[in-house]
């Protein structure tokens, strides 16, 4: 059985008396009388069969034993506060402020939300989609999902996925007779987007191109694919944005496996070097990392 501890209100009042070394101050610190104080004091004097303070004139100081325990009831104390800190916050709502390129995050990211918010319901994720980056040092942003290379200056690039890219149609287009060869989709009506090539990918199939390639074109990536679910052309996708739209047969992949063409580039999740994640943080972290290592539909 571990020695019985003297009160807890005890201490404190011990811990602001030796830390003011006053009792008149300690009380006006912890809205007591001066009277209640000392008595508080010497109550746990006769508890620990020692003298915590001692006169030298006018002045009021600890005694050596008073000395060493004032420094064991400090440290005890201030793990108490932060331990009551940290239970506070890991049960008061909780706002996690998040940035994310358009297409990752409507394609992507929010299907998934939902389980997050399940799991974390004291946690409410800010989401901004934005092509712009965001700027930590100016706003309030607690973690970025960015595709590029990997190199930011200042911040951690955690990889989350380098996707595969290959052609995709609704089950519908042209009344359900689908391409079958990469020759074919020269044939068919080409949906592009800014950032993925048909030339590339055509290049990537051996097949030489005669003339420029046509066809809709897009600078939104989720603009694109709605375009190809409803119908009206073959578009070029990366697997992570399609998931979705693949699992419920809204989208079917055409062309073999080996005809994907790897992204040149990588989604990141993204926050500043050197320091020390909240709780907030590292839960949607952890949450995040599991979900990229879902198979995909």
């Amino acid at each position: 059985m571990p020695e019985r501890l003297p009160s807890l209100n005890g201490l404190r009042v011990f811990e602001a008396a030796a830390r003011h070394l006053s009792y008149s101050r300690a009380a006006t610190e912890l809205f007591l009388t001066q009277s209640a104080v000392s008595h508080q004091i010497k109550a746990l004097e006769a508890e620990l069969k020692t003298r915590l303070f001692r006169r030298a004139g006018r002045a009021m100081l600890l005694t050596d034993e008073g000395l060493r325990f004032y420094a064991h009831v400090r440290d005890g104390l201030s793990r108490f506060a932060k331990g009551v800190a940290e239970l506070r916050t890991d049960t008061r709502p909780q706002t996690l402020n998040l940035s994310s390129t358009p297409s990752l995050a409507a394609a992507w990211l929010v299907p998934r939300l939902s389980d997050f918010y399940h799991r974390h319901p004291e946690i409410d994720v800010s989401l901004r989609a934005t092509t712009a980056l965001a700027d930590f040092g100016r706003e309030d942003v607690d973690f970025g999902l960015r595709y590029g290379r990997g190199s930011w200056p200042g911040l951690r690039a955690e990889k989350l996925f380098q996707p595969d890219i290959f052609p995709v149609c609704s089950p519908r287009y042209c009344n359900g007779k689908l391409p079958q060869t990469p020759q074919q989709l020269l044939e068919c009506v080409l949906l592009h987007v800014s950032e993925l090539s048909w030339e590339e990918w055509f290049k990537s199939v051996d097949i030489t191109l005669e003339a420029p390639l046509r066809g809709p074109r897009f600078h939104d990536d989720v603009l694109a694919i709605q375009a190809a679910e409803n119908a009206q052309g073959v578009v070029l996708a990366e697997e992570a944005l399609i998931s979705e739209s693949l699992k419920a047969r809204r989208l079917v992949r055409l062309m073999r496996r080996q005809h994907a063409l790897h992204a040149r580039f990588a989604y990141y999740l993204v926050y500043p070097e050197g320091i020390k994640l909240p709780r907030k943080s590292q839960v949607f972290r952890d949450w995040l990392l599991e979900q990229v290592k879902e198979p995909a539909g």
